[in-house]
């Protein structure tokens, strides 16, 4: 984090840096919400779930 004033590194390094992370998107019925931001170290164990969609969704899906 740079200050605008002064233009000095208040926070972390200068520059850019590569971050992974994991949005968790949950339906609530009408809409995606944004339910949780994890860390990438845990992507791997993400990776191996099972997808699952809800019953609700699979039937509007399947009515289309």
């Amino acid at each position: 984090m740079i200050d605008r004033k002064s233009n000095q590194v208040v926070h972390g390094k200068k520059g850019r840096e590569s971050v992974e992370q994991i949005w968790i998107m949950e339906y609530d019925g009408t809409a995606w919400k944004l339910d949780d931001i994890q860390q990438g170290d845990l992507s791997l164990a993400y990776a191996k779930l099972k997808n699952l969609i809800p019953a609700s969704v699979e039937e509007r899906i399947k009515a289309f």
